[in-house]
């Protein structure tokens, strides 16, 4: 049985040379043009019916859990051990973690290691906690830790490197989007760890504790990525697959996410991936850990089908693989595509 099916049973351009792109051109627009060519400023190219919103609201934030029945834990009962590998172990409580004066805030986008290419669970949040260095600094790692392991009150387990804990952007949050964190997302606190798919950012957490050895946490026991590393991904939200008209400019758009790498550019494709433009339009993300909205205005010119393929190149300067993977063991990888129908 696939994790996706598991988890499913047991809860849920603006584009610079157009005429490269041949038959089915693409207007040469900057965003600024590209915005009064559609309706003389109307809507926004960011607010397109269907495009992503560049904070998912909480409600519409995927969620992914192994339980049948999620925990429910009383907040004023909440304690968080850390522990191990440590000089002087130390609990704290609710009250304590929301009155840190040492609380920051971070955008940043989750994405499931079990979404398939073009899926739905992704979104990107604001996200407010204390850096779990500091925790770690103040209980005094010892010499030769390896790994942070985290313990959630569902008994789910998983790990991250030591180096990966020490980070100053990864953090123990409690509020998501401005608000208490919902339990669904993983009320009182829960983990974010920049770079890496969303099963090791641990919801429910109850316990950190400090170990000299590489722990193998619950999903890759069952064969799926220890290291968990967010391959390069992009997404087309629009146009759907309604039909078109010829000689009528739509907006095509939708998102583009590396990791704790960075997105650097996007191209779009309108003839199967024969040609590619870049998409001008590429709108600077909220933060370094954040996903990046693209939009691109497209005038097909004759009736019939046509195939949209987009890609994106990291903060690296790595295109994004066209070579088609499954979501197991380490994320699914290939470039989104969407056919769609022109009417004359």
């Amino acid at each position: 049985m696939t994790r996706r099916a598991f988890l499913e049973r047991g809860a849920r351009l603006a584009l610079g040379a157009g005429a490269a792109l041949g038959a089915a051109p693409v207007l040469g627009l900057a965003a600024s043009g590209f915005q009064r060519a559609l309706a003389q400023g109307a809507t926004s190219i960011w607010e397109q019916p269907g495009m992503s919103r560049e904070v998912t609201p909480v409600g519409q934030f995927y969620t992914i859990s192994i339980n049948l029945f999620d925990p429910r834990i009383d907040y004023r009962q909440w304690k968080l051990e850390i522990g191990g590998h440590v000089e002087r172990p130390l609990t704290l409580d609710y009250q304590q973690l929301i009155r840190s004066p040492d609380s920051v805030e971070s955008f940043v986008t989750l994405t499931c290691v079990s979404n398939e290419v073009g899926g739905p669970l992704a979104g990107n949040a604001i996200w407010r906690g204390v850096r779990v260095r500091d925790l770690l600094q103040e209980a005094g790692v010892k010499p030769g830790a390896v790994d942070l392991v985290m313990e959630a009150y569902d008994n789910y387990t998983d790990s991250i490197p030591i180096e990966k804990a020490m980070h100053p952007d990864t953090l123990l949050v409690y509020e998501m989007n401005g608000e208490p964190l919902q339990p669904q997302h993983g009320f009182p606190a829960r983990l974010i760890v920049p770079g890496i798919y969303g099963m090791k950012n641990v919801k429910w957490i109850r316990r950190l504790r400090v170990v000299d050895y590489d722990y193998k946490g619950y999903w890759a026991r069952r064969g799926w990525s220890d290291t968990a590393v967010i391959k390069t991904w992009s997404r087309i939200d629009i146009p759907t697959a309604a039909q078109l008209r010829a000689g009528q400019t739509v907006v095509v758009g939708g998102v583009a996410f590396a990791g704790d790498r960075g997105i650097q550019a996007v191209e779009l494709s309108v003839d199967g991936g024969q040609t590619w433009a870049p998409v001008r339009a590429v709108k600077e993300p909220l933060g370094p850990y954040a996903w990046r909205l693209w939009a691109a205005p497209w005038r097909p010119e004759a009736a019939g089908t046509a195939e949209l393929v987009v890609r994106a190149i990291d903060g690296l300067g790595e295109v994004q693989t066209d070579v088609l993977a499954p979501p197991l063991p380490d994320g699914a990888s290939g470039w989104h595509r969407r056919r769609v129908t022109i009417r004359a």
